[in-house]
Order: structure tokens, then sequence, then C-alpha cells
């Protein structure tokens, strides 16, 4: 069931939490089970949680590529090679 994952039309969600899954095992099998023990449980047949990094809603990808070329530290150099021809 983990490993299928969720139907949404079936399930209502789109991933499994914690909370999905002891709602599940509730409605199936009759099951309590703490988040923690499930928590543990899952680890112990190696899955893993996964969650994807959060994004800014304001980032702007103009900025990141040029940031990605002239990062910090080619910017410090251009300062400071700047600098040395001005104050030669």
């Amino acid at each position: 069931m983990i490993e299928a994952g969720p139907i949404p039309a079936v399930h209502g969600v789109v991933r499994w939490r914690l909370a999905d899954l002891m709602q599940w095992l509730w409605d199936e099998y009759r099951i309590r089970i703490s988040k923690q023990t499930l928590s543990r449980e899952l680890r112990a047949l190696n899955f893993r949680k996964l969650s994807a990094r959060p994004r800014h809603h304001a980032k702007s990808e103009a900025a990141v590529a040029v940031f990605k070329i002239y990062g910090p530290a080619v910017r410090c150099k251009r300062a400071v090679s700047g600098w040395m021809r001005d104050g030669s």
C-alpha cells in the first residue's frame, strides 16, 4: 500500500503522511497506532521521510542566473582588481 502510493480519488491525498497512514490503518484494520511507533516501523522497513525544498514566492530566475554567472567570488575579485588599478 505504501509503495504503490495513494490514489487521490480514493484516499483523498496525493502523498502519504503519517496521519493519513494512521487513519488508513484504523479504517481498514481498526488498529490504533501512535505517530512515533508508525514512524519507527516505517524507518525499520527502509522508508524515509522526503520533503521538498521550500521555495520563496518572490524568487527571480533572472537574478539566480546572474548570480550563478557572476557569483560573490567573481565580484570580489573584480572589486579588488579595480581597486588595485585605481589605487596604484
